[in-house]
């Protein structure tokens, strides 16, 4: 089977004269999930009554070994829905119905119309304009709501990572406001973050879980000199203009 998942269980002197003896094997199929035993961190107490854990780590392809995850989710807020869509349809998948709205008093209410049990999920949402607070609030919601739904991995695909410029202390009693978003996303239970272009590489560094800083410079400069090329455009005409010192050298 296809289905990627993690089990955690805790039992009371179950079967344990077969757990002792080390590791399961499960196989079925075209898949295998490796199972590794451990006892629980425990006071010590009567041998005949100690708990043993069984921590299931995923299932993986017995052919190659490579590990395999779930079925493919994509979600969306309300930041842009359009970009969710597009990509969905690169992909080849449906976008997961859901529903992001708002209650009277202003709450966010996020509504998975589909089971996320054991998926892989991918949750787009750029943080961005007009109101970066109100989506990475969506965002940390919908991450939350995948991971109590049972997701076997969760994504948060970031095309403008909020409050990225504030990465450091420039003045005293100063917060450092992109690492406070960082510590949100792994506490909401995201196990990845995809990202263009950060403010600061140093981001990078915030966090425990493994974050993609892709860069879309290669793009942008296949585009302007098609752009430029198409309308005879001399190179020595063009200007570059950076908005603030920190883009200066990208320009």
């Amino acid at each position: 089977t296809r289905s990627a998942f993690v089990l955690q269980a805790r039992s009371q002197a179950m079967f344990p004269n077969m757990l002792r003896r080390g590791a399961l094997a499960l196989g079925a199929g075209a898949g295998a999930a490796a199972v590794s035993l451990a006892r629980l961190p425990q006071a010590p107490q009567d041998p005949r009554k100690r708990s043993w854990g069984v921590r299931c780590e995923g299932v993986h392809d017995i052919t190659t070994g490579a590990r395999q995850h779930g079925p493919l989710r994509i979600l969306t807020g309300n930041a842009h829905p359009k970009l969710a869509n597009e990509i969905a349809k690169r992909v080849g998948v449906e976008l997961s119905p859901s529903t992001v709205n708002q209650f009277k008093n202003g709450e966010i209410q996020v509504l998975l119309k589909e089971s996320m049990r054991g998926c892989d999920v991918y949750v787009v949402q750029p943080t961005c304009n007009p109101d970066p607070n109100t989506t990475l609030m969506e965002l940390l919601i919908m991450v939350d709501a995948a991971r109590r739904g049972g997701a076997e991995r969760i994504t948060a695909v970031m095309p403008i990572y909020a409050y990225a410029r504030q990465d450091k202390k420039d003045r005293s009693r100063a917060p450092i406001t992109g690492k406070l978003v960082a510590d949100m996303i792994e506490v909401a239970g995201a196990n990845r973050v995809v990202t263009i272009d950060l403010h600061a590489s140093q981001i990078q560094g915030f966090v425990t879980y493994p974050l993609d800083n892709l860069y879309a410079m290669p793009l942008l400069e296949s585009f302007l000199l098609q752009h430029f090329a198409d309308r005879n455009i001399p190179q020595d005409d063009i200007v570059v203009v950076s908005p603030d010192a920190g883009a200066a050298k990208r320009a």
